[in-house]
């Protein structure tokens, strides 16, 4: 009998057992090894596909057809129709192009040059890329997927967006500077809501969805209504643009907390005239202190009619900073939802955001199409992030919940009103009721009943159509 090599793939050919017939052997041997061939081919196609070695092994997956030019988003920026344009982008055309004109003059934002000019990537397609990001709060994934790029692209594309409009637009559209020129016409603007002279600047605080990386940094972002967000204290104008800014405190922050470190509070203590005017002052809510120097506040518990009518003019008149808020949020809808950035990616596009609202502003393109009660994006904000407050809490009518007190820096109280607040407290009452304050107590006639009827009437109206563009 022949001996049976050792060799184990010959004897699996040959068989082991009686009857195994040689050509049977050698076909198997053969199926084997084309088998074996076929296989190596196709993992090499596929490592081929999958790796480039041109670029030190970086993915290279073909995300459509086309590259970045057959992506969603290059068919918006280089297809879509006039209104298609507007709501993707939030701005028209002609806004676009001057935004990537000043920015590509710049040389934040460049046309790229690879040695393959198919893979040329213009400079309003990166603008698109970041303006899609901020105008509907997409994640880095769903941004990429649309724009037919990698996450880590995005990233950069992002990052040199914020660069240039912080860099080139800010110093044009919200300098750090006081401007004379403006002064008087916003202190009229103001005057115009309700009749309080001398105010220059609104400032308010707003709340952006934020959960931080680290989860033992969490409880420090958990602000008074009950999610995690990043704290902007903006000052704005009554030509519903920001005058300044202060971004990057975390939720648990209040507004008094922030403006004791805010560098244009200082700035504006120090020159107050050239900020804000003669007398100048900045209507803010009963939460911002400022030690009774340029803050107006309303009374925290008034006792009396004339009280109450002041509040009444300084909330409508402070309602400029509201409305800013409104018409910013509603264009950038990345200020409504957590989209998963780091904290500094987050601070740096809302920075740019509050630019570019002043940029769109001032070229009057204007982003008021919409309607806060059938609005979905801004039905699902009100129902995600509505104030948490316990039934406790409900039933004895308090604003913020007690209970979540050890999440919340309220900041200090003062009780000492205004001179200034004093004396408007007492003029807006004697335009309302005709006649002397000091006089004797005396009805107030039918124009005071007339004006608190309307009162109800009046904030419903601005509720539906606070937004919309100011009258010229």
């Amino acid at each position: 009998m022949e001996p049976v090599p050792d060799d184990s793939m010959a004897q699996s050919a040959r068989g082991s057992g009686p009857g195994c017939r040689e050509p049977m052997s050698k076909l198997r041997l053969a199926l084997f090894v084309a088998a074996a061939h076929a296989a190596a081919a196709v993992i090499e196609s596929a490592a081929e596909f999958i790796l480039d070695e041109s670029s030190d092994g970086r993915r290279k997956v073909q995300r459509c057809d086309g590259g970045w030019r057959g992506s969603t988003i290059g068919g918006y920026l280089y297809e879509g129709d006039t209104i298609t344009f507007r709501k993707i982008f939030r701005m028209d055309r002609a806004n676009f192009k001057r935004l990537v004109d000043e920015l590509r003059a710049s040389g934040h934002i460049k046309d790229s040059k690879p040695h393959n000019p198919a893979l040329a990537v213009t400079a309003e397609f990166k603008v698109a890329v970041c303006l899609y990001v901020m105008a509907h709060g997409a994640t880095r994934r769903f941004a990429a997927d649309a724009a037919g790029l990698g996450e880590s692209t995005v990233r950069i594309y992002l990052e040199d967006f914020c660069t240039a409009v912080l860099s080139v637009l800010k110093p044009k559209y919200m300098p750090s500077r006081p401007d004379a020129t403006r002064v008087e016409a916003r202190r009229r603007e103001f005057e115009k809501r309700r009749g309080i002279p001398n105010v220059s600047l609104a400032v308010d605080g707003t709340h952006i969805p934020f959960s931080p990386d680290n989860a033992d940094h969490a409880k420090d972002y958990m602000n008074y209504k009950g999610y995690k967000s990043i704290l902007a204290v903006a000052f704005v104008d009554s030509f519903h643009q920001f005058v300044g800014a202060e971004v990057g405190y975390p939720g648990r922050s209040g507004d008094t907390t922030v403006l004791t470190e805010s560098w244009l509070l200082k700035e504006i203590s120090a020159d107050r005239e050239a900020w804000l005017g003669e007398r100048g002052l900045v209507v803010a809510d009963g939460g911002a202190k400022d030690g009774n120097n340029v803050l107006l506040n309303p009374y925290r518990a008034p006792t009396c009619q004339e009280e109450f009518w002041f509040n009444f003019c300084h909330s409508s008149t402070r309602f400029f900073v509201e409305e800013t808020f409104g018409r910013w949020k509603n264009r950038f809808r990345f200020l409504m939802r957590d989209i998963g950035f780091s904290h500094r990616e987050t601070t740096r596009m809302i920075y740019a955001s509050m630019v570019l609202h002043n940029f769109l502003s001032f070229h009057k393109d204007s982003c008021d199409d919409f309607d806060p009660l059938t609005d979905d994006g801004w039905q699902e904000f009100y129902h995600k992030y509505e104030k948490k407050v316990c039934p406790s809490c409900v039933r004895c009518g308090f604003s913020q919940c007690l209970h979540a007190a050890g999440v919340h820096h309220i900041g200090t109280r003062t009780s000492e009103p205004l001179q200034q607040r004093e004396e408007l407290r007492k003029e807006l009452w004697r335009r309302l009721v005709g006649r002397d304050p000091h006089a004797p107590a005396a009805e107030p006639g039918r124009a005071v009943d007339e004006a608190f009827n309307d009162l109800h009437k009046e904030m419903r109206s601005r509720v539906l159509n606070g937004f919309q563009a100011p009258r010229t």
